[in-house]
C-alpha cells in the first residue's frame, strides 16, 4: 500500500496489477492534496484487477479512461467533470461498473478502435454515451439527466428491481 499526496492531475501510464482479491484505488483526499484530473492508462498501459476491484474518485476534476482496464468483480469511477476515454481504449468488467458524473457527460466506447465491455452498469451523469461491444445489463438506480444514447452489440436488458431515472 503507498499512500501518495498529489495535487493537481494524477497522469498513470504503466502496468498496475493486483491478483487475489486486491482492490486497486485511485482517489483524490478529502483530507489531502485536491486531485483536479485522473488520466488513466494514458501511455497504453494496463490495469488488472484479477479477482478484485478497481476505484478511480477523483474530488475535482475529470476522469479519462486509457489503455486496457480489466476488472473481474467491479469498477468504480466517481468524477465531478466527465467521465471520457481516449481512442483505442479496452474496457473489460465482469461484475458491476458503477459509472458517476452527477450534472456531467459520460462518453465511453466512442471509437471504432475502443473494446467497451460491462456486464453490469449503474450510470450516473448528464448526457451519457456508451457504445458497448457486448450485451449491458443495467444495475440498481441509474440516472440520467440529459440524454441517454447506447448501442450495443447485444440487448440491454434491467436487472430486476432496477430503476432507471431520467431528469429534464
Amino acid at each position: 500500500t503507498t499512500n501518495t499526496a498529489v495535487a493537481g492531475t494524477i497522469t498513470i501510464d504503466s502496468v498496475i496489477s493486483t491478483s487475489g482479491g486486491g482492490t486497486i484505488t485511485i482517489q483524490g483526499s478529502s483530507t489531502g492534496a485536491t486531485v483536479g484530473n485522473i488520466v488513466f492508462g494514458a501511455g497504453g498501459g494496463a490495469v488488472t484487477a484479477g479477482g478484485g476491484a478497481i476505484l478511480i474518485d477523483t474530488n475535482n476534476g475529470s476522469v479519462t479512461l486509457g489503455g486496457t482496464i480489466t476488472a473481474s468483480s467491479t469498477l468504480t469511477v466517481n468524477a465531478t467533470t466527465g467521465i471520457t476515454d481516449i481512442a483505442g481504449t479496452a474496457i473489460n468488467v465482469t461484475g458491476t461498473s458503477i459509472l458517476s458524473s452527477p450534472g456531467s457527460d459520460i462518453t465511453l466506447g466512442d471509437n471504432a478502435a475502443d473494446v467497451t465491455n460491462f456486464v453490469g452498469l449503474n450510470v450516473t451523469g448528464a448526457n451519457v454515451t456508451i457504445t458497448e461491444d457486448s450485451a449491458p445489463r443495467f444495475v440498481g438506480v441509474n440516472t440520467v439527466t440529459g440524454n441517454l444514447f447506447m448501442p450495443s452489440a447485444g440487448a440491454i436488458s434491467n436487472l430486476r428491481g432496477c430503476r432507471p431515472d431520467r431528469d429534464g
